[in-house]
């Protein structure tokens, strides 16, 4: 399928039937990709978040790739060896969140009658960075094969066959430390406020992205938009996009984490609800219809935004979990 172009997106225990004479085929081919064509967003079409690919889940950049077919791969050899999953959670919220940040338990410490060399192929198969992970089938086969050789040396045989600039940044350490350390000052209830200076495409999207992979999965909620050069039409456009993000969120989260979310909504936004939906549509699908608000026009209409959109702030971000804005 890599061969001609084509991604499958959708590698699971659900989509691989054994014929009768042993031979695998694969299912549901719903979220297949061209390569390098648009992939479909997790909140979509992906059926199987178990085994989604890190750079699948919108939360970093990369996108769809044969690399992350390989991602879905390594959490089904993890399955096959152990019995058991790499990552689950009680929601799909934080089940993504481990498949970003958390490193999986290697699978020899799970069972300590694996295969060391079998192990150490599932570990690079699961690695977060798509550089760091195996970059074309066949190193992946003839490490399979050899993984009790003497002296096996984990992808010796590994190479892409196309020229790629990699998505990891070098030498941001300073920076990262100083977003970590603007976030640990939330813990006393203030706000912080960060700027991040740079030319179009000198990688400031690539630094927050590298800073949210060192977090831990609940450490905060970070969601990002962005005020495109065509959109200027639509107010607030790029805070609307982050905010769709966190209910996109909420939306697959648990239902005690909705109703708590609805409860809060009611209480501190009261009779206004309609300022916020009539801004942010999905919000509506959480929290219902709103009734109707006195229509003000000018600078009183925009102070009263601002004035219950901040108390959506105060609901979703906590000491416990702050709401990070980029």
């Amino acid at each position: 399928m890599h061969e001609k172009g084509v991604i499958y997106n959708n590698l699971s225990l659900g989509t691989i039937t054994i014929g009768p004479h042993g031979q695998p085929m694969l299912h549901d081919f719903i979220s297949a990709t061209i390569a390098g064509g648009f992939a479909t967003s997790i909140y979509q079409g992906i059926l199987n978040p178990e085994f989604v690919a890190p750079e699948r889940t919108e939360r970093v950049d990369g996108g769809a790739s044969p690399i992350s077919d390989y991602y879905a791969f390594g959490v089904f050899l993890y399955w096959l060896l152990t019995g058991k999953l790499p990552f689950e959670a009680d929601n799909l919220s934080q089940l993504i969140a481990l498949h970003v940040a958390k490193p999986p338990i290697p699978p020899v410490a799970v069972d300590p009658t694996i295969p060391k060399g079998l192990s150490q192929i599932v570990e690079k198969l699961l690695e977060k960075e798509k550089s760091a992970r195996y970059q074309s089938i066949e190193g992946i086969l003839f490490d399979l094969e050899h993984h009790d050789d003497p002296g096996f040396q984990l992808a010796s045989r590994d190479m892409d066959r196309k020229f790629r600039v990699s998505d990891k940044i070098y030498g941001r350490e300073r920076e990262i430390g100083l977003l970590k350390a603007a976030l640990g000052g939330l813990q006393d209830g203030s706000g912080r406020l960060v700027t991040i200076a740079g030319y179009s495409g000198v990688g400031k999207s690539t630094l927050v992205a590298e800073f949210q992979k060192t977090l831990p999965p609940d450490a905060c909620r970070l969601i990002s938009g962005k005020f495109q050069q065509y959109k200027k039409d639509i107010p607030y456009f790029g805070i609307v996009e982050a905010f769709d993000r966190l209910f996109d969120m909420l939306l697959l989260s648990d239902q005690r984490v909705l109703d708590d979310f609805r409860e809060a909504f009611a209480n501190g936004i009261g009779d206004q609800g309609l300022i916020l939906t009539s801004i942010f549509p999905k919000l509506a699908l959480i929290v219902g219809e709103q009734a109707p608000v006195d229509k003000l026009v000018g600078e009183e209409a925009e102070n009263r935004f601002n004035y219950v959109f901040l108390k959506l702030i105060r609901i979703v971000a906590t000491r416990k979990r702050p709401l990070v804005l980029f």
